[in-house]
């Protein structure tokens, strides 16, 4: 009977031992509070978002001076070629022996497309049916249109920021260096309301796998603060029109705030760098107003 009650209590010892070190591993620690934050010291960017196309510096379009047929084709897909080069011959008929004189590339560049092969049927100066195109890419641009309400906010020489959407990894950098002074012509049977102007960037780091035709999302940096004190949108609380940030021990801090991006908020006067503060319950503050 003795040695039952001593087998008892060592099965208990060994769960409260057990129960112990559960604790210990999974609760004991002290638990993070992922509702407070921090007064940062950082830059703060304004921006405006676009989308673009990737252009050239210059593009010709080699077409059919006349209704014919491609006799030859002297480049292929990715030649390289200088002004004055031959690209393509043309003749009106494939069984005359007439003499013909080939069509020359207008600029020096690459050969980006062929659209029509030796013995095909071309049509007579029609740019929506070229033979072969040249792309100058000395200097690689971006072509947008931007609303009006972006517009305002965009000046020459800004940087940007270049996302292409087939390039995951890659960003490129450009800077603003042509802005129309006048929107858009609308078709008059078009309703929409949006009014867009369009502008050109320059591409300052462009290499090969950035090709003409790409979609890019363009980042245009409008204004920017460097080294300014501040905090994000969900820290900052507002009462009538005076601005709070609430201190983790729960003080009620009234703060002076500058200019404001999507996700930060400059802070002028009224907190430190490093102070903590609390994530803002804004549906509570609504059930006490």
């Amino acid at each position: 009977m003795k040695a039952l009650s001593n087998k008892k209590i060592l099965t208990a010892g060994l769960s409260g031992l057990l129960v112990a070190l559960l604790f210990w591993n999974l609760g004991g620690t002290k638990k993070k509070n992922t509702s407070l934050g921090a007064v940062e010291r950082g830059d703060l960017v304004q921006q405006v978002t676009l989308s673009g196309i990737i252009e050239p510096r210059h593009k010709a379009l080699i077409v059919a001076p006349y209704v014919g047929y491609v006799k030859k084709v002297y480049v292929e897909v990715g030649t390289t070629v200088k002004a004055g080069d031959p690209i393509v011959t043309v003749v009106q008929s494939l069984s005359n022996f007439e003499q013909a004189f080939p069509l020359r590339s207008p600029i020096s560049g690459k050969v980006m497309q062929i659209r029509h092969a030796e013995g095909e049927y071309v049509k007579s100066g029609d740019p929506t049916d070229f033979i072969v195109r040249v792309d100058d890419r000395s200097e690689v641009f971006v072509k947008a249109n931007a609303a009006e309400i972006d517009r305002v906010r965009i000046t020459s020489q800004q940087e940007a920021n270049l996302k292409p959407m087939a390039l995951n990894q890659k960003n490129y950098k450009a800077k603003v260096v042509s802005l129309a002074l006048a929107a858009n012509d609308k078709d008059r049977w078009d309703r929409s309301t949006v009014v867009e102007y369009p502008i050109s960037l320059k591409v300052l780091n462009p290499d090969e796998s950035l090709q003409s035709g790409m979609s890019v999302i363009i980042d245009i940096v409008t204004f920017k603060k460097e080294k300014v004190l501040t905090v994000r949108h969900e820290y900052l609380f507002s009462e009538g029109e005076k601005n709070y940030l609430l201190l983790e021990n729960g003080e009620k801090r009234p703060v002076k705030i500058g200019m404001a991006n999507d996700e930060k908020v400059e802070i002028l006067e009224g907190a430190k760098e490093g102070d903590m503060i609390q994530k803002v319950d804004f549906a509570a503050l609504m059930e006490n107003q």
